[in-house]
Order: C-alpha cells, then structure tokens, then sequence
C-alpha cells in the first residue's frame, strides 16, 4: 500500500507535462510537382527545397510510385562539390522544440548520374556526412536511411537547422539524380514554461504531502 501511494507525485508529474507525439514531421512527396512539403507537424515550419549553384533548375519526373512525382535535377559532379547539392531548413515555432531521429527517402539515378548521395547538416556546417548510400541505377532504391538519434546532435533543437544532400559520382552534366518519398521522422515538443516548472514542482510537493498523510493515518 505505501508503495502505491508513493506513486502519487509521479503520477501528478505526468499529468503536468503534454508528452512529444512522436512520427514523421515533414514529407515531401512531390507528387504535385512544386518543391514543397506535403505533410508538416504542427509548430514546425519546413522550406521549400531548393537547389545549389553548381546544379539544373529542377525537374519533375515519375515518381515511387510512377503515377506520382519525384525531384530532379541534373549537372551534378564527378567528384564531391559543396555546390552540388538539395537543401532544406527545419524550424520549429517560438516555444517548441524539435528532435529527429531519421531522415529517409528514395533515389534514382540515370546511367551517366551520380553513383553516390549523402545528408549534411547546417549543425557543423556540413563538414562531415551524416550517413548517405548510392542512388537506385535506372529504377528507384526505396527507404534510404540516415540515422539521426546518435548523440544529442538532434535533441531539442530550438533553433532553425538546414539539411543538404550532396550527390557526385556523375559521368555526364546530363545525368540526373531522382528523389521522392523525402521523409524526417521525430518530434515537435512545447518548451515548458517557468509557471510550467513551478507547478510541476507544486503538484510534487503537495503529492508527497497527501501520501505522507495518508501514510501515518494508516499506522
């Protein structure tokens, strides 16, 4: 029975706090050939997509599945170039957080297009590749998978942060590199407030007070 009764501040604790929902925060589906997101969480903002210098104006072809879209673009490089690349932001809204832990899409890539992709990120100033694979030759590679849940690079950024995709290995300015199906799984949570936290504190206290009543009336 003291054990249960024990319970009582931690349960008062997370009737306090609105836990994270966690899933996919922005998709990008293209499907109605413009580079805007088709699916954004609540209380986070996510661009366009835009291109680097060093690439085409983009182009919509089929997609994955072919009865929809996917981007395009082609001059891309034989070797890496830090011109040559997709770019989007994520920002969360004044008061909330944000926190990813993947990033997936699919990729296609033309016979004379890049061999190779791989995701940076504004956080180091796209100096180092957070994960990357080689695109789908003549037909779409499905559920490309970057890693984003190693360390707290990614935890409760609240602050805007901006992703690119780099791809090179291309044979030919006329090859292209095809994505759809642009995918960022994570969470948008509320920044709890000082009131927040006081009344967290509040409700533990006055939690801990009941069970020690109730605990020396039962003796």
């Amino acid at each position: 029975m003291k054990n249960n009764l024990l319970l009582v501040p931690a349960a008062l604790a997370l009737f306090a706090i609105a836990p994270a929902a966690w899933g996919q925060v922005a998709i990008y589906d293209f499907d109605s050939s413009t580079p805007s997101a088709s699916s954004v969480a609540a209380n986070l903002l996510a661009s366009d997509i835009s291109g680097g210098a060093g690439i085409s104006a983009f182009a919509y072809d089929a997609g994955n599945p072919s009865s929809g879209k996917a981007l395009s673009a082609t001059k891309w490089g034989l070797a890496f170039d830090t011109s040559d690349y997709f770019e989007l932001t994520l920002n969360p809204d004044s008061g909330f957080t944000l926190t990813l832990t993947a990033f997936q899409m699919d990729t296609r890539r033309s016979p004379t297009g890049p061999t190779t992709w791989e995701l940076r990120s504004s956080l180091d100033s796209y100096a180092s590749s957070l994960g990357g694979a080689s695109p789908g030759d003549g037909t779409f590679a499905a559920g490309q998978t970057v890693d984003l849940s190693g360390g707290a690079s990614f935890v409760d950024l609240s602050s805007p942060v901006t992703f690119r995709v780099f791809a090179y290995g291309a044979t030919s300015s006329a090859g292209t590199f095809r994505i759809d199906n642009l995918k960022f799984d994570g969470s948008v949570a509320p920044v709890p407030e000082p009131a927040g936290w006081a009344m967290l504190g509040g409700l533990m206290l006055l939690g801990y007070g009941v069970t020690s009543r109730i605990t020396r009336g039962g003796h």
